[in-house]
């Protein structure tokens, strides 16, 4: 078989996760097992059934009010297939589980690539939680940190350049619940630290940490550490929870963002110590990802998992269904609890979502405390509606056809002005490339022109040589857009205006996705700074600016390979 193993992943942490077996029809709906109590959802909601040979489950809508898989409504008596990595929905607004398939040994072996996990097909999307901070005294003097941290920093220097004193071990070729690795090790590539605890053990079972916030936090009261001195554990419990997880089998991970080292906030070797000193507090052997840059390593973006996955825990599949993630960036809004902050973002919760984890915050998994109230971002990639290309959204004649869904209708027989309104990173250039640039129309364009006077002076050229164009700018406003509408009434020509139906938060989302994506050509980079600016300036378009059409062009992805899908798929923004 190519899949050992498939989880319908819960959403919300209060519902466990289903396991599938191969070949057997489980009935899912109300009742104690699933802890589903909405009366809405039939005790005999939905039958599913698994197929491990082809990596699928066939849902078929058993009760009254429909189901939900990828966006669409499943009625009863209708079945659907889905795949690794889709979601689906027990209610329409509600009681959500992700497809989660694990392959067997000899196909997982196959995968490489740094750990990014580019041909896994263990993707998934899962729960959520935050990061807080702990407590406790260190109890190594000062002296003994200086002592340390100089000891480390000859370390640092002695991994830099190559050196193999104790950190560097060729990872094990066979499947060991040992690990051979121990100390620290860079990946420079990924602006990853990564550390082994002597000993180590790997196990199947993974009890993963953010660290500030979570495990630790700071003895002087301030957000941010003031040194590497400037720490305590979280809650008194930290230390024997971590303890009794170790003699239960788990492994102990820790992945921690610390952009301020590449930030120069916060020195490196310094850092590098106060992780061991830590973990001589907590006395536990663990794992520790630290990544103080940007890409596909910094959660919520799983790179981290991947790589642990592949290359970080001696050969053996990680069981999610035994495995979870603690963090306390978890999107809790203010005052969650009496006089508490909102979070800083939402990045662990959508991590544990990313990779498949059950999810808590420290509150919940150290203090037994009931889940708070949570916002997910505003956009949810793994829900894309499924919507016609384009649709007509005004026009100064009667248009039979509101909606239009194949590339054939875009096109008059005529020379035109089409003109693209939308935000950076909307897929306005996509858009323009695959349906009129494709057809011979002269592509106007800022960012290759360099100004808006060199668009006017080129679409002037290209109508008086008969030719259409189409503008492919932001073109928020109406004095952006009399340019081109002026031009077209000029040349006696139509003038259409396409516009982009993408949110601010979407934006943000595409822009994210064109950054990670691997190989992907380079774009001109796009800020939240200009996004926003964008927003402020929009002006909703009219036909009275001198448009024939109005035309809203909808997101119908097109995706190069399926990598790109799930990642697409994935939460890439953390707030």
């Amino acid at each position: 078989m190519m899949f050992t193993a498939c989880t319908l992943i819960s959403d919300d942490a209060s519902r466990p996760n289903i396991v599938l077996h191969c070949g057997g029809e489980l009935v899912i709906g109300r009742c104690r097992e699933t802890r589903i109590k909405d009366r809405r959802c039939s005790k005999e909601q939905v039958k599913v059934l698994a197929d491990f040979d082809n990596g699928t489950v066939t849902i078929t809508q058993l009760g009254r009010n429909s189901s939900k898989v990828r966006s669409k409504s499943l009625h009863c008596g209708e079945s659907a297939v889905m795949k690794d990595g889709d979601q689906f929905s027990l209610l329409p607004d509600g009681v959500s589980y992700i497809v989660k398939y694990e392959r067997s040994a000899q196909h997982t072996s196959s995968t490489s690539e740094a750990g990014v996990g580019a041909k896994r097909k263990t993707e998934v999307m899962e729960q959520e939680y935050p990061h807080k901070k702990f407590a406790r005294e260190p109890s190594n003097s000062s002296d003994g940190e200086d002592k340390h941290v100089a000891s480390v920093s000859r370390k640092l220097s002695n991994l830099r350049s190559g050196g193999e004193n104790d950190l560097k071990v060729k990872p094990p070729s066979n499947a060991s619940d040992v690990s051979s690795e121990s100390g620290w090790t860079q990946m420079p590539e990924h602006h990853v630290l990564l550390f082994r605890s002597e000993k180590l053990r790997h196990s199947s079972k993974i009890a993963a940490f953010d660290l500030d916030g979570t495990i630790i936090t700071t003895k002087s009261g301030k957000v941010f550490p003031v040194d590497a001195r400037d720490w305590r554990l979280l809650y008194p419990k930290v230390q024997e929870k971590l303890k009794c997880l170790s003699e239960e089998g788990y492994k102990i991970v820790i992945i921690t963002n610390q952009r301020g080292i590449a930030k120069g906030h916060s020195n490196e070797a310094a850092f590098m110590g106060k992780v061991e000193n830590i973990l001589k507090q907590l006395d536990v052997k663990a794992q520790v990802y630290v990544c103080f840059g940007l890409g596909l390593f910094r959660k919520p973006a799983p790179g981290i998992w991947r790589h642990l996955e592949t290359e970080g825990n001696g050969g053996l599949s990680i069981d999610l269904h035994e495995s979870f993630y603690v963090g306390d960036a978890a999107g809790r809004p203010v005052n969650w609890e009496p006089k508490r902050k909102k979070d800083f973002s939402c990045s662990d919760r959508l991590f544990a979502l990313n990779v498949g984890l059950r999810f808590y915050t420290p509150e919940e998994f150290f203090l037994k405390r009931p889940p708070a109230k949570f916002a997910l971002p505003l956009f949810d990639p793994r829900e894309i509606p499924d919507l016609p290309l384009v649709q007509v959204a005004s026009s100064q004649k009667t248009v039979e056809a509101k909606k239009l869904t194949q590339h054939e209708h875009l096109l008059k027989d005529h020379k035109e002005v089409v003109v693209l309104v939308g935000f950076p990173a909307s897929g306005k250039t996509h858009f323009a490339k695959c349906n009129f640039v494709s057809e011979k129309f002269v592509h106007i364009n800022r960012d290759s022109l360099g100004s808006w006077q060199k668009c006017v002076s080129e679409c002037e050229k290209a109508l008086t040589n008969g030719r259409s164009v189409v503008v492919d700018n932001t073109s928020p406003d109406v004095e952006s857009r009399e340019r081109f509408t002026s031009l077209a009434k000029k040349f006696g020509c139509e003038c259409r205006c396409f516009v982009m139906n993408c949110t601010l938060e979407q934006a943000r989302h595409n822009n994210k996705f064109r950054e990670l994506r691997p190989g992907d050509q380079k774009h001109v980079p796009v800020t939240d700074m200009v996004l926003y600016s964008y927003r402020n300036k929009f002006k909703e378009p009219q036909l009275s600016e001198g448009f024939s059409e109005i035309l809203k062009v909808n997101f119908v992805p097109q995706f190069a390979n399926q990598h790109d899908e799930k990642l697409y798929r994935q939460f890439l923004i953390d707030k």
